[in-house]
């Protein structure tokens, strides 16, 4: 199932809402993602910052980003901006 999404990101982390739903957590996933916004993003872990995240710069795309089962990936931004997600749930 492929999902897509525009999330806004703010100074602090904000989960990617990828592939959600019933029992959608327990499989691993491929995240790809397209910075939209004025300014760069940055993703990480739930404890991601402007200075330790991994850049995405304005009009840049990075993926694919393998998720395993459970985990998530955040992101923030200097101000807010706008970052589009796009996952697939892989099969178990």
């Amino acid at each position: 199932m492929i999902k897509t999404a525009v999330i806004a990101v703010a100074a602090s982390p904000t989960i990617t809402p990828v592939v959600t739903g019933s029992g959608q957590q327990d499989h691993p996933k491929q995240v790809f993602l397209y910075n939209i916004a004025g300014a760069a993003v940055f993703i990480g872990g739930a404890d991601v910052t402007v200075t330790t995240g991994i850049q995405i710069a304005t009009g840049a795309n990075f993926g694919p980003i393998e998720l395993p089962a459970g985990e998530n990936l955040f992101a923030v931004a200097a101000a807010g901006q706008n970052l589009v997600v796009m996952s697939n749930r892989n099969p178990s």
